[in-house]
């Protein structure tokens, strides 16, 4: 009699769930979709602050103490005072500073301040000295090349302690066609002294950039 009571009892138990899942009565059985939907929430969440981000930026928004107001924009300031001239050629140190300017401003390197006004470092330069010559002849007393040859002298000063940091002395050299007529000839030095000028400018500017 106990076993025909066992084996009515266990003729009520429900089967087991297909796949060797087990339910507890009342409960719906776990579709095992859960992580999916969490993984999927998190991704949309993701999307959104990467579009929001890259909206701000298209905008012209940018957060506050990201990056500084001007980047670019040269702290260092440079003085520089007009070309002393000591060869018998007039007007160069005219151009040979103006072209220095140039050349400073264009490098972006530091602030540039024409004339003795006041500033973190000064450049100042000295046409020492301008000599011609010949490389080459025609005949006996007729020049087919001729050189110009200018030396000058240029430092930099730093303005709070006074103490000179860089200085050099520069050579520069053209050479030319010789002309018979002295007018083109004149006008062909004239030219190479201009291009002289900036040569000149632009080597000390890349060796003077470096101690900013």
């Amino acid at each position: 009699m106990a076993t025909a009571a066992a084996a009515k009892s266990r003729s009520r138990e429900k089967p087991p769930v297909a796949g060797g899942r087990s339910t507890i009565p009342g409960q719906r059985p776990s579709t095992g979709r859960a992580p999916q939907t969490l993984l999927a929430g998190q991704y949309l969440t993701l999307g959104l602050i990467i579009s929001s981000l890259l909206l701000m930026s298209a905008c012209g928004y940018r957060v506050v103490g990201s990056e500084p107001t001007n980047p670019y924009q040269p702290r260092v300031t440079l003085a520089i005072l007009p070309f002393e001239n000591r060869s018998m050629e007039p007007g160069l140190e005219t151009i040979f500073a103006n072209d220095m300017i140039q050349a400073f401003q264009q490098s972006g390197t530091v602030q540039v301040r024409p004339g003795d006004t006041r500033a973190d470092y000064q450049l100042h330069g000295i046409i020492k000295k301008l000599e011609h010559s010949s490389t080459a002849y025609l005949d006996i007393d007729r020049s087919l090349i001729r050189r110009v040859t200018l030396t000058v002298e240029i430092n930099v000063k730093n303005m709070n302690s006074g103490k000179v940091i860089w200085q050099s002395t520069e050579t520069v050299r053209h050479d030319y066609v010789a002309d018979k007529y002295y007018g083109i000839g004149e006008a062909t030095r004239d030219q190479g002294l201009r291009q002289m000028s900036v040569r000149l400018a632009q080597r000390v500017q890349d060796k003077v950039s470096l101690l900013f």
